[in-house]
């Protein structure tokens, strides 16, 4: 008898990142955009141009799968959800997924459920059997998804939360994911050299090298990140190449309103958004 061979593995085991009650304090106290209302500003109406609420307005359903990934205080859902009432728009049953249980008690009674779990969705470990159960739930059945400012902007793993998502589009769906575009990347690398200088304190000089150590491979990876979730979409559903970049179109487009970076800066920048489109 001979022994089947192992299925091929991609990338490396990484270690999960969840929030300690210290780090939510700070995150709490210093997180400008942490789901409030001038996100909805920003994010729908500014940057895509009503483009996620156009999107849900054009379906012929009457009621419409919505996942909010990282939506912090929740203020952008009852806007959402009030903006496509107000164009005669289908019902909206929102789901949320989040590092920080943030949600405001207003937020709350806009959801139909809310699935935080105390880690990063790009550290999901699909070979857990609660998260496999958790993402298998999901998969193909939301309309639209909208992961912006946190859960697809502070990671180092783009693409890998691009693909999670992309999973649980149902067909027709669309997704949204912002994420740092290389010119910021390059500015806060600046920025933590200037900071490395002044630093004496050998763990937080370290610290500061890793992080310049991943922007610097982010940066290669923005590259060819398009590419990157289609193959890991093709080796998820076993499907050939061409065949996944027929059920999905993935593009990107420039965000057009500044924000203020960190460490007091008054330099801004801009992001940009994958869209995923599932046919």
């Amino acid at each position: 008898m001979t022994n089947k061979p192992k299925p091929k593995t991609y990338g490396k085991k990484r270690p999960v990142e969840r929030i300690g009650v210290e780090d939510r304090k700070i995150m709490d106290s210093t997180w400008g955009y942490i789901g409030n209302a001038e996100r909805f500003a920003e994010t729908y109406v500014l940057d895509l141009k009503l483009e996620p609420m156009s999107f849900l307005i054009n379906s012929k359903n009457p009621k419409e799968q919505v996942f909010i990934a990282g939506p912090g205080m929740g203020e952008e859902i009852k806007l959402l959800k009030n903006y496509v009432k107000s164009k005669s728009g289908p019902e909206l049953d929102v789901e949320t997924f989040a590092l920080t249980n943030n949600l405001s008690p207003e937020a709350k009674k806009q959801i139909k459920k809310d699935y935080s779990l105390g880690f990063a969705l790009d550290h999901t470990d699909l070979r857990d059997p609660q998260q496999l159960r958790l993402f298998k739930k999901f998969e193909k059945k939301f309309k639209l998804i909208m992961a912006t400012k946190s859960t697809s902007f502070h990671t180092q793993y783009p693409e890998y939360s691009s693909f999670l998502l992309a999973t649980t589009l149902k067909s027709g769906g669309r997704a949204y994911l912002e994420i740092l575009n290389s010119d910021s990347i390059r500015f806060h690398s600046r920025v933590l050299l200037e900071k490395r200088k002044e630093e004496t304190d050998p763990q937080r000089i370290q610290r500061i090298d890793d992080v310049l150590n991943d922007s610097r491979k982010l940066l290669l990876r923005l590259k060819k990140i398009d590419a990157v979730i289609l193959r890991m979409l093709s080796s998820y559903y076993k499907k050939p190449l061409e065949e996944i970049k027929k059920e999905f179109n993935i593009k990107q487009i420039s965000g057009e309103v500044t924000y203020p970076v960190f460490f007091d800066h008054i330099e801004r920048f801009n992001s940009t958004y994958i869209v995923i489109d599932r046919k």
